[in-house]
Parts: structure tokens; sequence; C-alpha cells
């Protein structure tokens, strides 16, 4: 997946695209992980939590902030990503978190050969409700005195909080099968949400173009007793054949009537 590179040595702060572009990115991360998730909630963006993560962005560290403890947050989530090239993108950033989940054991959990996956972690970390992200171009980054050059410095806090040595998410069951014990009782592309989200076509539109991958299969809520109905998401390979072998029941279930 290519990215295209931007320019501004005057950022401070993302603009309302951007805004729009991170949460759509984690969302559709979010909801593709594997196994997948029974309480995996829909992120929307929080400009207190932003201005959090821009603080800390402007004092231009490159190490985490060491109290994470945030109005009535603690120890939020907090993933890092720095550019010494003279270009950014965000979505590559969060592209770069996402490629840990190579080297993390669901299993586990924890990351496999000793190597880094807490950034994939944090990104699905099925509880958190609310992100916000920062960016400044820095002279230098201060912990890193090797490398004196200019930096772009991106943070994103997340209100989840983190607890290492602990699965993020509920990996059993169908996606959004036990949505209905948080706050967000609803499911739409296998992500919790509320009522007011679907009625009012409120956040993530469901597509996952961005990523490079495909959802496979999509949680739906149509029969009349609300159970939910697991399908093939539109687009992919499954979808023409489970069309077919549903229209084959349709018509077997019609001669057997007759």
């Amino acid at each position: 997946m290519k990215f295209p590179m931007k320019k501004n040595f005057d950022i401070r702060g993302f603009t309302q695209e951007e805004k729009d572009n991170l949460v759509h990115i984690h969302n559709a991360y979010r909801s593709l992980v594997r196994p997948q998730a029974a309480d995996m909630i829909e992120v929307t963006w929080d400009d207190d939590i932003a201005a959090f993560a821009q603080e800390w962005a402007e004092e231009c560290t490159a190490t985490h902030r060491p109290n994470r403890n945030f109005m009535h947050w603690i120890n939020m989530g907090e993933n890092l990503y720095w550019w010494y090239s003279g270009s950014y993108n965000e979505a590559k950033a969060v592209k770069f978190w996402w490629d840990e989940v190579q080297w993390y054991s669901y299993r586990g959990p924890r990351c496999k050969n000793g190597e880094v996956c807490g950034h994939y972690i944090t990104m699905v970390w099925a509880k958190t409700e609310k992100i916000g992200c920062g960016i400044a171009r820095c002279s230098r980054l201060l912990d890193l005195p090797d490398y004196k050059r200019s930096a772009y410095y991106f943070v994103c806090s997340y209100s989840g909080r983190f607890v290492s040595h602990v699965k993020p998410y509920r990996g059993t069951g169908y996606p959004c099968s036990t949505c209905y014990k948080t706050d967000y009782p609803k499911c739409r592309y296998n992500l919790c949400v509320t009522q007011d989200m679907i009625d009012n076509n409120i956040g993530y539109n469901g597509t996952t173009d961005i990523t490079g991958l495909q959802r496979t299969f999509t949680v739906s809520s149509k029969r009349s007793n609300g159970e939910a109905v697991l399908e093939p998401s539109p687009n992919t390979s499954y979808y023409s054949k489970w069309l077919k072998e549903k229209e084959e029941k349709k018509k077997k279930k019609k001669r057997n009537k007759g």
C-alpha cells in the first residue's frame, strides 16, 4: 500500500481531514483482527486527548510520556513514530504499528522472538473508545543524541488502559458477540457501536481499502430475534460462492414446501 507523503515544516497538529483519516484507518484495522474480536469498540476522535498527545509531540523526546494519566483516564495507551525525512504521512505510521501483528502471539499473549509488538497491541485494545494524535516538526529528537537531524514526531494517545501481558481483546466467538455487555451494544463492520451511531450514520463506513486488506466476514443482525449472523463481506472470493449457496438453499426450501 502506497501512501502519498506530505511536507509541512511548520506543522503543529493535524488537519480535520488527517484526523478523520486516522480514525478511519484505526477502525479499519480494528475490524480486521484475527482471531476475530468479540468486544472491539469503534473508536472516535477526542480533541482533549489530541491536545494531550500534541503537548507531548512538541516536547520532541522520542520516548514515552512517563505519566499517562489524563483527566479520568488512567495509564493511557500511547504510540510513537518519527520520520527523519522531509515528509510524513499519518496513515503510513499507523500501518507500521499494525505490521507488528506478525510478531504477536494472541495465545501467549506475547511478542514472538523478543520482537516489538506493543504498538499493535495498543492499536487493537478493545476497550479503547477515544483516540487523539499530535505531530510536530522537531529540530532534533532529544533522546536520540546520535541523530542530530530534524524530524517529524508523531504521537497517538488512546483512552484504553494499557496493561502488558494481557490480551487486548476477547478472541472467542463471533465478532461483536459480547458487545451487548458494553455501552456499545450494537454491531457494525465487526465493531461495537451504539444505536445512535447506526441510526445517524456516524463513524466508520466499513471500507478497508486504505489497509490493502479485505474483511473476510462481517456480522449482521438481520434475524427477527436479533441474533447475529456471520456473512462474507462483499468483494471477497467467499461472497459470490456464499450468494450462490444461499440461493440454492432458498430454491430447495421452496421445492420442499411445494
